[in-house]
C-alpha cells in the first residue's frame, strides 16, 4: 500500500509543479506588458528555476 501512496503523491506534486510554473510565467508575460506610473516597463515578478533532469543510479545500459 505505501509504494503507490508515494507514487501516487509523487506524481501529484509533480503536476502542481509543473501548473505553478506554468502560471509564474503566464504572470509574467503578462506584467511584462505593463507599466508604472513613472513609465517604467514591468518585469518578472516570480523567479522560473530551471528544471533538472537526474540520472537514475540503478540505469545499467551503457551510453553510447
Amino acid at each position: 500500500m505505501l509504494p503507490s501512496r508515494d507514487e501516487a503523491l509523487a506524481n501529484t506534486q509533480n503536476a502542481l509543479g509543473r501548473v505553478a510554473m506554468g502560471i509564474a510565467g503566464t504572470f509574467n508575460q503578462q506584467h511584462q506588458l505593463g507599466q508604472d506610473l513613472n513609465g517604467a516597463l514591468g518585469g518578472n515578478l516570480f523567479a522560473q528555476p530551471v528544471p533538472v533532469v537526474n540520472a537514475n543510479t540503478n540505469n545499467t545500459v551503457a551510453v553510447r
